[in-house]
């Protein structure tokens, strides 16, 4: 089994929400689809409560 820790910078300035949406389905479609993966790990702030939502979107679940 493999497992992965993803880090995905983004600045939310820079990039339209659809584009995002795009970025990650291709980014997670590879892992899952092509590699196999079984389980990723999403890292962020405490404090970042944007990006929780956008974990959560995704199918992450929040841990801690």
């Amino acid at each position: 089994m493999i497992n992965v820790d993803t880090n995905i910078v983004i600045d939310s300035s820079k990039v339209r929400p659809k584009e995002s949406i795009k970025m990650f389905n291709e980014a997670f479609g590879f892992l899952f689809d092509k590699l196999r993966v079984r389980r990723t790990t999403g890292l962020s702030k405490a404090s970042n409560k944007k990006a929780h939502r956008i974990i959560e979107h995704f199918g992450y679940k929040l841990e801690g």
